[in-house]
């Protein structure tokens, strides 16, 4: 059975593939419990390259670093960056919820997002953001969301 597989549970697998545009964009929106219309997503998304509902053809699109060039990279980091700054994403009603101090603030957005997979060098340099508060929050988001690691699934 593959579930009881060891092989199926095997950390070489995580974050191995990169995100389509849907995961991306609707990740954000999940882990940061954004409030957002469904317009400004599926508009990302279908910058990104997947139009919803309109693949390419019936075998759907081929994925993986063919979601990845110059032109949906910059997509990417711009939903990113809005993600961080949107009226929907409140980052110290998001760290009260979950009983966080401020000063925990990017490593819990880091734990958040990333889980393990943050590398040591990101994390360190999350802990020397300057400022304190919503502003330090959210510049601590859009780099985590902006990084290498949260582009693979």
């Amino acid at each position: 059975m593959l579930l009881a597989s060891e092989t199926f549970f095997d950390r070489r697998w995580r974050r191995a593939r990169i995100k389509s545009p849907v995961e991306y964009a609707v990740g954000i929106a999940r882990s940061l419990e954004m409030r957002t219309p469904a317009g400004p997503l599926a508009e990302a998304v279908s910058n990104m390259g997947q139009r919803l509902f309109e693949p390419p053809s019936v075998k759907g699109w081929d994925g993986d670093r063919a979601w990845l060039n110059s032109a949906t990279m910059l997509v990417r980091l711009n939903t990113a960056a809005g993600a961080a700054r949107h009226d929907g994403f409140d980052p110290l009603a998001l760290l009260d919820r979950y009983g966080v101090s401020g000063g925990d603030a990017a490593d819990f957005f880091t734990n958040l997002t990333l889980d393990e997979a943050a590398p040591q060098a990101l994390r360190r340099q999350l802990a020397k953001l300057p400022g304190d508060g919503e502003q330090r929050a959210r510049t601590a988001v859009r780099l985590l969301l902006s990084s290498p690691e949260y582009q693979l699934a």
